[in-house]
């Protein structure tokens, strides 16, 4: 991927991420002003609404923003994980948070997407995200790194093709808050698939035993644990390990790279 097009996917990033934080910055006006809803869903207060959906995928969209920036600015290479699979990654990380925007469209009563779009969006976007992340692990066992740009178009269309075909619940309480993964066949491909990343880091660390490789498998393995937790659940006490693991894992995957590689 070269910096021409890194550029590009930053940009629509950045964009992406302005416009959930927009969203969700007028959600919370609406909830704290006179007029705000009477009810909200489940019964919850207008904080606890706030503090449980709005913030985390806030708070995710930024962190995943930020370390974007800093591979496409600084990252001189045109080819490896860093430059072709990681500003993909962190980009599908973002679109992940279009979760929140059925909990928006209850608040506002503003719906810019049919629930069934939103739907298929949150699950193309959580199936390529665990894609991308085995993705991560097998390219850091010797294979070319040529043939990354091949590995990111099949699993885009495969994604899209999973994603037609899985059938999705829209007529539940929790997607007035949240929108989920209601087959159990396609949340057990994304655990399966997180895991397999998972295992395929520690192998990479156990037979590569440097500082480097070690420091980056176990970023990887943070990174993973904390955007798996902060997208199965909306607990609050889940949502706080889960950014703790994310923004270490990446701030540790950000300081591995720029100590190994030549910055701009």
């Amino acid at each position: 991927m070269d910096k021409s097009l890194r550029y590009i996917l930053l940009a629509a990033q950045a964009v992406l991420a302005s416009i959930f934080i927009g969203f969700m910055l007028h959600g919370v006006i609406v909830l704290a002003g006179p007029v705000g809803p009477s009810t909200l869903p489940n019964g919850e207060g207008a904080t606890i609404v706030a503090l449980k959906y709005f913030l985390p995928a806030t708070l995710h969209i930024i962190v995943s923003l930020v370390a974007a920036i800093l591979l496409c600015v600084f990252y001189r290479a045109n080819t490896g994980a860093e430059a072709q699979l990681l500003p993909t990654l962190f980009f599908m990380i973002t679109l992940g948070n279009i979760k929140v925007m059925p909990l928006y469209s209850s608040i506002s009563h503003i719906m810019l997407l049919s629930p069934y779009a939103l739907s298929l969006i949150y699950h193309f976007a959580t199936l390529f995200t665990a894609y991308l992340l085995v993705g991560s692990g097998l390219f850091q066992q010797g294979i070319s790194s040529s043939k990354l740009s091949q590995y990111i178009v099949l699993g885009a269309i495969l994604s899209v093709f999973l994603t037609i075909l899985t059938p999705v619940s829209l007529n539940t309480v929790q997607f007035l808050t949240e929108i989920t993964v209601t087959d159990h066949m396609f949340r057990n491909i994304v655990y399966i698939m997180e895991l397999l990343a998972v295992i395929n880091f520690i192998v990479v660390a156990a037979r590569e035993k440097n500082r480097h490789n070690t420091g980056r498998c176990i970023a990887f393995i943070l990174l993973i644990m904390g955007n798996a937790l902060l997208s199965i659940s909306q607990h609050i006490s889940m949502s706080i390990f889960g950014l703790i693991f994310y923004t270490a894992g990446t701030v540790m995957l950000i300081m591995v790279t720029r100590t190994y590689h030549i910055w701009a």
